[in-house]
């Protein structure tokens, strides 16, 4: 059970509201209560919850600071290690059905001009997806000798392991209309799924 309570900003937490908690503590035989603000407490709730002996724990943003760190360091290394170069050649590789996991995704965007942002997802869940930039390959150009414009692909071998940084690896909001078509939403831009045909580009502006 959960109980939240909504206290005036930047007012001090008073015993009486930290009392209220160790009832809620004893009557639902919890081992321990967890009281976080972004305020601060006056030394009677804290001297309270510390005879407690522990079944009160007292938080406020420095302990918040502290949690959302520990947090991004964890995401960080999450994410390292699912991006190992083991990782990504075996899903390039591997022709097994594995859902979206491996599948390019592409971005069109430009105004005078039209550009190809491919992609390739490393990682899907139902309403997030972790992404990775990847490079296309142009297979015609239709401008020659100038090769502004053509037709390109994205770039699924092993060059791909040049885009694993930080800037190049990023989390997209994934969602599936009515029609079940996927998109994905990151760094300001419309993934799509690649369909496997060339896509015209144009670079001349």
């Amino acid at each position: 059970m959960v109980q939240v309570k909504k206290y005036k900003d930047n007012l001090p937490i008073k015993f009486d509201a930290v009392a209220a908690l160790s009832m809620i503590v004893e009557e639902e035989k919890a081992n321990r209560g967890l009281f976080v603000t972004t305020s601060r407490y006056l030394p009677q709730a804290r001297n309270f919850a510390e005879k407690q002996r522990g079944r009160l724990v007292l938080a406020d943003s420095t302990n918040v600071a502290e949690w959302c760190s520990k947090i991004s360091t964890r995401i960080i290394r999450d994410k390292s290690e699912t991006i190992q170069d083991s990782y990504i050649l075996n899903i390039l590789n591997d022709s097994s059905s594995k859902g979206l996991i491996g599948k390019a995704v592409v971005a069109q965007t430009g105004y005078n001009t039209v550009t190809n942002q491919f992609a390739i997802v490393l990682k899907d869940t139902p309403h997030v997806s972790l992404l990775m930039d990847i490079s296309g390959k142009p297979v015609r150009y239709i401008d020659p000798p100038y090769n502004h414009k053509g037709y390109e692909i994205p770039r699924m071998d092993a060059s791909v392991l040049n885009f694993k940084t930080k800037e190049h690896v990023f989390r997209a909001r994934k969602e599936i209309d009515s029609n079940g078509i996927v998109t994905f939403w990151g760094q300001q831009k419309l993934y799509t799924l690649w369909d496997g045909e060339p896509l015209f580009y144009d670079i001349d502006d």
